[in-house]
């Protein structure tokens, strides 16, 4: 089993929490697998299958098939994701928030919502995954990746305040109310 990890410099670090890469050796028993909520939206590619099966989470028998390339969205609910055919998939773990600068639509429209890349991304995302496919390496695959988001990424002005407030939500120990994140950030 491989697993690798890559974290981007600027200017995608402010935006990309990480670029990882999972490989399996040995297949495992169980064909389902519950992905916990983690608030952060994921950017997924599976390199063994053209296939991402996403499960209804309460009805396993009932799922949807995307291409080989997918966008998670944050959760604040689990979901049910398909690891029989997952072997080798690469992907983005975004920051919170981090994923607005690479849409075209509005981040929240994907909230606890799994869809196929190339609806949002169109051939661009099939043609990434076809040049990962033939480049073979993790590290070759990372470089690809990298470009691809550098050439998606529109700036966008950040108020400290939002920068300083989501950190403060995703690393508080105990919950936050708004009114009280309001008196922290001034």
């Amino acid at each position: 089993m491989g697993s690798r990890i890559f974290f981007p410099g600027a200017p995608l670090g402010e935006f990309v929490d990480r670029f990882w890469y999972y490989e399996e050796d040995i297949r495992t028993s169980y064909t389902k697998d519950r992905r916990l909520p983690d608030g952060v939206a994921s950017l997924i590619i599976n390199l063994d299958d053209d296939l991402i099966r996403v499960y209804d989470r309460y009805n396993p028998d009932v799922f949807q098939s995307c291409r080989g390339c997918v966008i998670s969205g944050a959760r604040s609910e689990f979901s049910l994701i398909d690891t029989a055919s997952q072997k080798r998939v690469i992907g983005v773990s975004f920051k919170p928030g981090g994923v607005a600068p690479f849409l075209n639509i509005p981040a929240s429209e994907l909230h606890n919502q799994i869809v196929s890349l190339n609806l949002l991304w169109g051939h661009e995302a099939l043609e990434l995954r076809e040049q990962m496919l033939e480049i073979g390496s993790p590290e070759g695959a990372f470089a690809l990746l990298e470009q691809a988001l550098l050439r998606r990424l529109k700036r966008l002005y950040i108020h400290p305040v939002i920068t300083f407030s989501l950190k403060e939500f995703q690393h508080s120990e105990h919950e936050l109310t708004t009114s009280a994140m309001s008196e922290r950030a001034g």
